[in-house]
């Protein structure tokens, strides 16, 4: 997907929801719009390290809804997560993390 349309998914997603983050599955490429406390709570109940769920909840309080969004992107081994603007810059720079093993 474009950046400049997933953000625009995401200012329209947060008009209705609220602070929250894009999420972009591994196997499900279409992404999703998740509140923040819902994205905390779902680490937390997967059982997900506490520095993932630490650097989402970050992430969702500190993006700038108008113009950013807060992208949660999972490959097959981690999650990384960055704050982007429409410019295709981001505000952040990404952070990957792995689960350890």
């Amino acid at each position: 997907m474009i950046r400049a349309d997933l953000i625009r998914r995401a200012v329209v997603a947060f008009l209705e929801y609220g602070r929250g983050a894009v999420v972009i599955l591994f196997d499900d490429s279409d992404p999703i719009y998740v509140r923040a406390d819902d994205a905390v709570a779902q680490l937390s109940k997967w059982r997900e390290e506490q520095e993932i769920i630490n650097v989402v909840a970050r992430a969702t309080t500190d993006y700038d809804p108008e113009h950013e969004a807060a992208v949660v992107r999972e490959d097959a081994i981690s999650f990384t997560v960055s704050i982007e603007r429409c410019d295709d810059s981001e505000a952040v720079g990404s952070v990957t993390l792995s689960p350890v093993n």
